[in-house]
Parts: structure tokens; sequence; C-alpha cells
């Protein structure tokens, strides 16, 4: 015996994996520039239209660092690559073809930082492995084109 709802979609109906996406991100950081990013995301819908729903994500993003003062001979320049595990829930809302939807999350980020000492005329160059605890608060508009496929497109907002 299944459970079932009241269209009769079982749970297992309701989860809508994997969603791959790829973009770009700024950084606010002076010393990061932009980067790209892939999300990989596992979805629990509590039924298909104007609902809540839960998402984990497990995404990758990279950005370049410049650690020096410009101009300097001593600038240390690198690639700075950060993997995210989040978890969260929000709510969507629309009709069959549009919907709308926001979304809060919670994680660990998780990076190399590197360590630049100087010693007289030599640098040394470190790396720490550390994590950090990560929000994100995102907003979007989906296209359906059809019952589990969709176009959309967000915006969001992350705290490392």
């Amino acid at each position: 015996v299944q459970n079932t709802d009241s269209t009769g979609a079982t749970a297992i109906d309701r989860i809508f994996m994997p969603s791959f996406e790829f973009g770009y991100m700024t950084n606010a950081s002076e010393m990061l520039t932009g980067g790209t990013f892939a999300k990989l995301s596992l979805e629990y819908r509590f039924s298909n239209i104007n609902t809540g729903f839960l998402r984990a994500n497990l995404d990758t993003r990279n950005a370049d660092y410049v650690i020096g003062e410009a101009g300097a001979t001593d600038v240390v320049e690198g690639s700075l690559d950060l993997t995210e595990f989040l978890i969260g829930g929000g709510y969507r809302g629309g009709d069959r073809r549009y919907r709308l939807f926001v979304l809060g999350q919670v994680g660990l980020a998780f990076y190399d930082y590197p360590i630049v000492e100087r010693t007289g005329n030599t640098v040394n160059i470190s790396f720490e492995n550390r994590n950090v605890t990560s929000t994100r608060a995102t907003v979007g508009i989906e296209y359906y084109i059809d019952a589990r496929n969709e176009l959309d497109l967000e915006i969001l907002q992350e705290q490392d």
C-alpha cells in the first residue's frame, strides 16, 4: 500500500532530483573576483503547486584572489575553490506554467585559505583548511516545460 495525497502522488513522486545549475556569482570582497558556480540539489515538495518545499544543495564555486598592495612586487594571486552543503525550506506559488519561489538555507562552506608569511625577502604561502557557517536567501521564477521539467532564474544572497 502506497501513501498518496489527494492528487494520487506518492512521496517518491514529490522528490525532484537531481537539479543541476551553472552560473556566475559576484563577490562583495575586494580581495575576490567573481567566479563560476555549479549547484546540485535535491528537493522534496509537499505538493506540486502553492506549498512549501525542502531543499538540500551541494555546491561548488571558485574565485580568484589577490593579496597585497596594487603595484607592489610581492602580490600573491591564486584561485579559491569552495564547497558548500546547504539545507533549508521555502515556499513556491503560481500556476502550472509559471511559479515564483522563496528559499532560506543554512549550512557549511569548506575551503583552503592562503596564509602568506613574509620573512625579509622571502614569501611563504601555505594553506589552511577552513569551514564556516553559510546562509543563503534565494528568490526565483520558474517556467515549466512539463510537470517535472523547468527553466528557472534565481537571484541569491549568500553570507559565508
